[in-house]
This record gives C-alpha cells, sequence and structure tokens, in this order.
C-alpha cells in the first residue's frame, strides 16, 4: 500500500499538458539542432570554417600553452577530413599536411585551401 501512495505522490505533481509541452520543446529543440547538424554536413565550406575557428579558438591556445607554434614547424593531421582545423596553423605559416581515406574530403580540402589563399599538402590514403 505504501508503494502506491508514493507512486501517487510522485504523479500528482505531474500533469500531462505540462509533461507534453516539455516533450514537445525538446522534440522542437532537438529537430533544430538535427537541422544545424545536417546543414553542416551538407554545406561542407560552412563545415569547414567552424572546424577553422574551432581551431583558432582552442587547440593552438592549448598547443601554445606547452609548446611554441611557429612558422616553418610541421604540423600533420590524420584524418583531416575538409582539412579545416589545418587552416589556421597554415596561416601561421606552418607546413601542413593532411591525410584522409576519403578522397571527396581531400578534394574540398585542397578546394578551401586554395580559395583561403592558405598553402597544404594533402593526401587520399588508408594508413593501415
Amino acid at each position: 500500500m505504501a508503494r502506491n501512495k508514493t507512486c501517487e505522490k510522485q504523479s500528482s505533481g505531474c500533469n500531462s499538458q505540462t509533461s507534453l509541452r516539455v516533450v514537445s520543446f525538446y522534440a522542437h529543440t532537438f529537430a533544430e539542432k538535427l537541422n544545424v547538424m545536417q546543414e553542416r554536413q551538407n554545406n561542407r565550406r560552412l563545415y569547414f570554417q567552424e572546424l577553422a575557428t574551432t581551431s583558432r579558438k582552442y587547440y593552438l591556445p592549448y598547443i601554445q600553452a606547452h609548446k611554441a607554434i611557429k612558422a616553418g614547424m610541421n604540423i600533420l593531421e590524420v584524418g583531416c577530413g575538409n582539412g579545416g582545423n589545418l587552416l589556421p596553423f597554415a596561416e601561421m605559416g606552418c607546413c601542413t599536411v593532411g591525410v584522409d581515406i576519403a578522397e571527396i574530403r581531400i578534394n574540398d580540402a585542397t578546394r578551401f585551401f586554395r580559395e583561403a589563399g592558405a598553402k597544404g599538402i594533402f593526401v587520399t590514403c588508408d594508413i593501415q
């Protein structure tokens, strides 16, 4: 009997309309995030730019806290995708090399670097 009272107390604070609104809000929010994620995958240039921004804001400061990044340094990224993470290094004068198994991503990286006026070497390769 005590178990039923506990269950009643737990459920008495919830009404189904409030629960439905909360679920609806989260479903809508999830759908919006899913649309943004899908756009990011469909718009490779946007994704490239977001990766470059993330590298500038987070990767470079983290690395520089441990090691100075200087022009001429060799930077290798395995699994580079479209090369967005490498762009800030290239802009700093580093010698960047990106390797990825997906030829289409390497083609994107080469094109995006060229459009940005950056230098980098990109190789399609399975490095097993």
